[in-house]
């Protein structure tokens, strides 16, 4: 995969939010043995939220701010996003 089509999957993970885990183990010394062992292992799932300045990125105009697009560019950006995700889905 050439540099440039990882930059651009990464833009589009960062444009549409992602969710990732993280694991946190806590570990204890046994008296018995004096070895450590595994006393709670705790996975938690965080989401991240659709990040702006990927979506600019994204767009490829980058003469306009977001905050100064009406409700219908906001749609229309979305949906072109969108389609854009489904066509790299496809594509797996």
């Amino acid at each position: 995969m050439k540099q440039e089509e990882k930059l651009n999957k990464i833009l589009l993970k960062l444009a549409s939010g992602y969710s990732y885990t993280e694991t946190t183990e806590e570990f204890a010394i046994d008296k018995d043995s004096n070895q450590m062992i595994l006393v709670k292992r705790k996975v938690t799932t965080h989401q991240m939220p659709p990040d702006m300045a990927a979506l600019k990125l994204l767009s490829g105009e980058e003469q306009y701010s977001l905050e100064s697009l009406t409700d219908e560019e906001l749609l229309s950006l979305k949906q072109k996003f969108l389609e854009e995700l489904k066509e790299e889905n496809n594509d797996n």
